[in-house]
């Protein structure tokens, strides 16, 4: 995933263990090439987050309402500016830029963000989620509300369809920041062992931890020609095939593995 899209606080006066997150997110960002789409404000996290993505090597997009120029608060770290005229043509701009979203702690102004993303999806103008990165269970009390929202039957469905939870870094990256683009799949034969995912990586110029190793299986080489020359894949996969159409999928079409398998029955 490229381009990730922040709704987080622009407040200076929270406790330091919040700026160390956006920081270390920021950072992850930077050096692993992604582009961040958010508010451009130079406060709080949000000038946080930017410059850190921007000392480590990535793209800093700011979506800039009308008022925060004629305050002065826009940031300086931008390599790109778009100019909205107001809090509600951010929002969905920042939603149609973005490849996914990710909301840090924040305020009113944040949970703005994440309600309009949710909303909107609810009624079909996207199928984007918002990742809530629930560090230190920040999001605890609001994702207990929504709950409680669910059991009264205020949803048509469950809320969880359109969010995810991440607890941390590592999380966020299973969540979906780390997508097809960014993975690669090597399927080999058995018997040349001198080939390893570390050699391959090197020539492919990818990053090992992205790189996923398979033996070479019968049954994916037939599906492939089944694919290739009649239009349709075989049924029979190997079980790591299987996994790995399953793990993408899964981000592709914005669903759980639950509802995947159930699909790929």
């Amino acid at each position: 995933m490229k381009k990730i899209g922040i709704f987080c606080s622009a407040s200076e006066n929270i406790d330091k263990m919040y700026f160390d997150s956006a920081r270390q997110i920021g950072e992850w960002m930077g050096k692993a090439g992604k582009t961040l789409i958010y508010g451009g404000a130079n406060l709080g996290l949000m000038e946080c987050v930017a410059r850190a993505v921007k000392e480590n090597g990535g793209t800093v997009i700011g979506v800039v309402p009308a008022k925060l120029e004629e305050k002065g608060s826009v940031s300086t770290l931008l390599d790109e500016v778009i100019h909205t005229r107001n809090l509600s043509d951010r929002k969905d701009v920042i939603t149609e830029k973005s490849e996914i979203l990710v909301a840090l702690p924040g305020g009113v102004g944040t949970l703005d963000e994440i309600f309009h993303v949710i909303a909107a999806a609810s009624i079909g103008y996207h199928q984007k989620k918002v990742i809530f990165y629930n560090e230190y269970g920040f999001y605890n009390e609001l994702l207990a509300a929504l709950k409680t929202l669910e059991d009264k039957g205020f949803a048509r469905q469950s809320f969880s369809t359109y969010y995810e939870t991440a607890n941390n870094l590592d999380e966020l990256k299973e969540n979906g920041v780390v997508l097809p683009e960014d993975a690669y799949v090597i399927e080999r034969d058995k018997v040349n062992r001198k080939i390893t995912a570390k050699t391959l990586s090197a020539l492919l110029n990818v990053n090992t931890p992205n790189c996923m190793e398979m033996e070479f299986d019968l049954k994916d080489y037939n599906s492939y020609v089944c694919l290739t020359h009649n239009m349709r894949a075989s049924s029979a996969v190997s079980a790591q095939m299987y996994e790995v159409i399953e793990t993408l999928a899964t981000v592709i079409y914005n669903t759980n593995a639950k509802m995947l398998k159930k699909l790929m029955r």
